[in-house]
């Protein structure tokens, strides 16, 4: 098996896993109760919500997954300001999913892998 296609399997679970956990993350995402959305009917979104994006990088010659939130007071939620508490959505989500995401890491490189070697 050459190292073009393990890298390629690598990539691919890479995105899956990291797709995964943004949405877990999103399922945690703290909402501020105090402000309602305009139209009660709709469902509850939030910005923060929406904020939250992820990437793949090459650094070196390693691959990493990253994920954020853009909005503006998202780094404020995740640590703390000196006028509230930190309500961490990011890392709360990722440690609480730590040993799902290398399961399913795994799974994916096993199932891309084992494509290649029929």
């Amino acid at each position: 098996m050459d190292d073009e296609r393990v890298m390629d399997a690598v990539e691919f679970a890479l995105d899956d896993t990291v797709l995964m956990l943004k949405e877990k993350v999103r399922d945690i995402t703290p909402r501020d109760p105090r402000r309602p959305p305009k139209d009660l009917s709709r469902k509850v979104t939030g910005n923060l919500k929406r904020s939250i994006s992820s990437e793949k990088k090459w650094k070196y010659k390693h691959i990493i997954g990253t994920m954020q939130s853009v909005a503006n007071y998202g780094f404020h939620l995740e640590f703390w300001t000196r006028f509230m508490r930190p309500r961490s959505f990011l890392r709360l989500a990722l440690i609480e999913n730590e040993d799902e995401a290398k399961s399913h890491f795994i799974k994916i490189i096993r199932r891309r892998l084992w494509r290649f070697m029929r």
